[in-house]
């Protein structure tokens, strides 16, 4: 977590919270390629060099719904990329004292965890 902000009144009461998430992603030199051979659908993981293989492997055996391949082009860029990843989100508050209800969306995934 990079900020969090919160606006609260004199009588210690929140009207708004602003939170903001940074994170740092590398990713490796693997590329996606759609493979259509007899109206079959498949994926290939092409990577650069041997030094990828057991990422590029990993990644297949994930994707198991879909064929995947992994073959080596040297012809491909090595560089490992870097991404900074930000989200911003803001929230107010208002309508204190009244019944707040909060519909869960139809394409709502449910999400458990321990922390």
């Amino acid at each position: 977590m990079t900020s969090l902000t919160v606006w609260v009144d004199a009588h210690h009461v929140v009207h708004q919270m602003s939170l903001q998430i940074t994170h740092n992603r590398t990713v490796d030199p693997i590329y996606l390629q759609k493979v259509v051979r007899n109206g079959t659908e498949s994926i290939r993981l092409v990577i650069p060099s041997r030094a990828y293989l057991k990422e590029a492997r990993a990644m297949a055996r994930k994707i198991r719904h879909l064929h995947a391949t992994v073959s080596i082009d040297p012809s491909l860029s090595a560089t490992v990329q870097h991404h900074l990843e930000a989200s911003d989100v803001s929230v107010t508050f208002g309508g204190f004292g009244q019944t707040q209800v909060i519909p869960v969306p139809p394409n709502a995934v449910p999400e458990f965890s321990q922390g």
